[in-house]
């Protein structure tokens, strides 16, 4: 139920003593919880709690692999409770994947592909009836905090029960997308807390380029689309602003909404690390208190929380622009490449299908054999013969232009492949997440371990004639450079170049802790180009190893994939919706892809100087003449 619900436990005696901390038992429906029948919180009820004077109460969601008697311990928020009178609830979360993996929170929905069916927004409302049938809960003063994938939980919870739950406190959470949108009840009270240099949730978010149905957004967006649902009419504005602690509050919020970030500088991924636990949990009730839940005024709806991106830099001439629509729908065209006869090949993540579009725009489509595979990356080699990588297997296809599609399985162990790339004489190189380059030449398979312990091979790309660091890598032959991913999520700030007939070495280290290279490209003179997700940069690898780096004008951006364009310019996409086109001078021009949520994420030239996009929001296929 998402809508306020009176307390019928006022005036019983208190099952859990006044000062403890007692378990519930909540009744789920199995279908909904992995098949449990019977879900578990922690409750903690103030010393001097008197069944007769409603209070408020806090759900506090612990993170991944955590508990509920650990989120006790780590916030102190049971201390903070008995002194000032409202109860805390500790869930406890189910274990992932099945069963198989750690304890947590489904923070995207039941209809999330990984949400094994697991619906934590239907038992956070039933453990709310449980609590309000047996202690006396004052339903307009319920708020819902958590750390992690706790805090993701929080936010979640805004979206399916702002008609229950009054203020919404996350720390360090990533929002990842919800299938089908979110849509609050009433205008949420958000208040969000995040470190900038958070080692294991990236202020940046998740980069959809590492999955369009597994990102986050940059949390400076996902507050900015709060605003925008609550139809808060005014500007953000710094409250506060240090060298250690920035604070942003929109203006002109309906009544009982309200939309803050508090961002520090540095820290770790803690609660309230730079503030102190006992300071933070009076900031989560301080916040509470000033936000009581309050109806809608009459006629009140969300407000659309993706508008169509304003350009921030000049805008790149063109003379024209077309918008193909894929046959299938939902098919989430992911990324894009040329072939020699002017046609373009395009993944189908959704729709396991890959594209091929004519310079004309007919579109046909080809079933890849393995069912849920979720074709991925794609590079097509000079013979015209389309190569994929496969997101759910350890395969990789091709597909040739009559159409003849086949799967080949990567040699073992493997993690799967993420980028790949085709070179001029037709070997085929593979990002394999196991922590190899694998490279298929002639029908055979050679493989390099990549040097760093723990990374994930990621981005890729050829370069003909490049060398590696210091030159010392390099050869006639050319160069591959791959980046590798580390951390919870996804950091990247390590390129490694491999040439034929020598080890993998560093050819650029990023000094930026929270860089994210998601996608790479050859550029003009041998350079290597490639997109920072992490700190909203694009840059440029020399072969002499010097690095420059251009900030993209439009604030977390969340950069996607990059590619040489015509007159010796390189183009890139990002989640905000726009394309971007850099000079070798830096300069940097922008157009908006048509449609809201169109997170474009492939990018390739194509004949006759046209640029080719992936429109994976809206199911399109976007050409673009430049002027």
């Amino acid at each position: 139920m998402d809508g306020p619900v009176r307390s019928t436990g006022c005036g019983r005696g208190p099952r859990v003593r006044p000062g403890a901390t007692g378990p519930l038992r909540v009744a789920v429906p199995p279908s909904a919880a992995a098949g449990a029948r019977q879900r578990v919180l922690w409750l903690h009820v103030p010393a001097h709690y008197d069944p007769r004077r409603p209070v408020p109460l806090v759900l506090a969601f612990h993170g991944g692999a955590g508990t509920g008697l650990g989120m006790q311990q780590t916030s102190g928020l049971s201390v903070l409770a008995d002194r000032f009178g409202f109860l805390v609830a500790y869930p406890q979360g189910l274990a992932q994947d099945h069963g198989k993996g750690p304890s947590g929170w489904n923070a995207s929905g039941p209809s999330d592909p990984y949400a094994d069916g697991i619906d934590d927004g239907l038992f956070t409302s039933d453990l709310l009836t449980v609590v309000q049938a047996e202690y006396c809960v004052d339903p307009r003063l319920i708020a819902a905090t958590g750390l992690s994938n706790g805090g993701s939980m929080t936010g979640y919870l805004a979206c399916v029960l702002a008609g229950r739950i009054a203020a919404f406190v996350p720390v360090e959470g990533e929002f990842f997308q919800i299938p089908g949108g979110c849509h609050p009840a009433r205008p949420a009270a958000i208040l969000d807390v995040h470190v900038r240099s958070d080692p294991v949730a990236p202020y940046a978010g998740v980069p959809s380029r590492g999955s369009p149905e597994y990102y986050a957004l940059a949390v400076p967006a996902w507050l900015r689309a709060w605003a925008l649902r609550d139809r808060c009419t005014g500007a953000p504005r710094l409250t506060t602003s240090s060298a250690q602690l920035t604070v942003t509050q929109w203006d002109g919020c309906p009544a009982g909404a309200s939309v803050t970030g508090y961002r520090w500088a540095s820290g770790g991924h803690t609660w309230f690390g730079e503030l102190g636990s006992m300071a933070g949990d009076r900031l989560i009730f301080g916040f509470l208190a000033a936000h009581p839940l309050r109806g809608p005024a009459p006629g009140w709806s969300a407000g659309e929380a993706i508008p169509v991106p304003a350009l921030t830099a000049p805008r790149i001439a063109i003379a024209s622009l077309s918008v193909f629509r894929v046959p299938t729908a939902q098919a989430e065209p992911f990324d894009i490449a040329a072939a020699p006869d002017g046609a373009m090949w395009f993944t189908e993540f959704h729709a396991g299908r890959i594209g091929r579009i004519t310079p004309a725009g007919k579109i046909t489509e080809y079933q890849v054999p393995t069912p849920g595979a979720e074709p991925y990356q794609i590079a097509v080699g000079p013979d015209g013969t389309a190569w994929f990588t496969e997101y759910n297997t350890t395969k990789i296809g091709s597909v040739t232009s009559h159409g003849q599609v086949r799967e080949i399985s990567l040699p073992s162990p493997s993690f799967g492949g993420n980028g790949i790339a085709v070179d001029r004489g037709g070997t085929v190189s593979i990002a394999d997440g196991g922590g190899y380059l694998d490279q298929l030449t002639g029908g055979h398979f050679s493989r390099s371990r990549l040097p760093s312990s723990g990374g994930v091979p990621f981005a890729l790309a050829t370069v003909a004639g490049q060398a590696g660091s210091a030159g010392s890598a390099g050869s006639a032959g050319g160069a591959v450079y791959v980046s590798e991913l580390t951390g919870y999520f996804e950091y990247s700030r390590v390129l490694l170049a491999v040439s034929p007939g020598h080890p993998a070495v560093p050819a650029l280290t990023l000094s930026s802790a929270v860089s994210n290279i998601d996608a790479m490209a050859a550029g003009p003179g041998g350079a290597v180009w490639f997109t920072d997700f992490g700190t909203n940069q694009v840059g440029e690898l020399l072969s002499g190893g010097t690095v420059r780096l251009f900030a993209d004008p439009e604030a977390w951006a969340g950069l996607s994939d990059i590619a040489a364009g015509p007159d010796d310019t390189m183009w890139y996409t990002d989640q905000a919706g726009l394309v971007g086109r850099i000079t070798s001078a830096g300069v940097i021009t922008q157009l908006a892809v048509p449609g809201a949520g169109s997170n474009p994420d492939g990018i390739a030239a194509g004949a006759g100087r046209t640029i080719w996009v992936a429109g994976t929001g809206t199911d399109t296929i976007i050409r673009i003449t430049p002027s």
